[in-house]
């Protein structure tokens, strides 16, 4: 996780590094606008689950990574995220109650068909999906 106001020497975060061109190994067209830069955003990508577990399993964790961002994200005062993963868990991740919706194309990364999202975060929808 990285906030999108993060910056180093020559580096921000991995969606505006890749949009930027500064990842020879990763699409520019991740995103459909300019990367945002907003203290209330924060990265959260390869957001993947292994499918060596169950599916029952897969969605227990998924499950708790909802939770996790919800709380983190209560915390530290931010309201949402911009993450890449793979479309099938950026479909999944919807029964974990957090709102989710297309940032960019669906793109092949690494043999698997991604997309970027943003993630707006509701506390109290996320932990009623978690009950």
């Amino acid at each position: 996780m990285t906030p999108t106001t993060a910056h180093n020497i020559n580096a921000s975060y991995m969606l505006r590094d890749a949009q930027l061109g500064l990842l020879p190994d990763m699409p520019t067209n991740l995103l459909d606008e300019p990367a945002p830069q907003d203290p209330g955003t924060w990265e959260v990508s390869r957001v993947f689950v292994t499918d060596t577990l169950s599916s029952r399993d897969r969605m227990r964790v998924r499950s708790e990574i909802g939770l996790a961002l919800a709380r983190l994200a209560e915390t530290w005062k931010f309201d949402s995220y911009i993450c890449l993963t793979s479309v099938a868990a950026g479909l999944l991740m919807r029964r974990t109650g957090l709102t989710i919706s297309p940032a960019g194309p669906r793109l092949e990364v690494g043999g698997e068909t991604c997309q970027a999202y943003h993630l707006k975060v509701d506390a109290k929808n996320v932990r009623s999906h978690a009950a």
